[in-house]
């Protein structure tokens, strides 16, 4: 099994370059929401699965776009923690124009996760 591998390097006071990648079975998606949140960076979370690509935007403790094939916001959010499988990796400094999630993440994160298992 792959391990996780994170690398945090603070460039300037204020700013940090966070790169992380690994697998969904030794990093759940959950967990990895939480870490981007409490890093408070700016970035994409990529995540590589079955079908298509889905990808999570943050802008400093907020998750504020997800997106996965057509489905934007909660669907494509509840799509990815259906997955069981995958890869995933995520980008510093990318950012999104839309904005499809406005509630706080925990409550977004939790709506997405009943509606996984509802599909399952």
């Amino acid at each position: 099994a792959q391990a996780a591998r994170i690398v945090v390097a603070h460039l300037s006071p204020g700013s940090t370059d966070m790169k992380l990648e690994g697998t969904l079975a030794t990093f759940p998606l959950r967990e990895l929401i939480d870490m981007v949140v409490y890093s408070s960076v700016t970035g994409v979370l990529n995540i590589y699965g079955q079908g298509e690509t889905g990808r999570l935007y943050f802008r400093g403790s907020a998750l504020y776009h997800a997106s996965r094939g057509e489905a934007v916001g909660a669907a494509a959010l509840a799509e990815l923690f259906e997955l069981s499988d995958g890869a995933f990796s995520f980008v510093s400094d990318a950012t999104a124009d839309a904005s499809s999630l406005a509630g706080p993440v925990a409550a977004d994160v939790r709506s997405a996760e009943r509606l996984a298992a509802r599909w399952r």
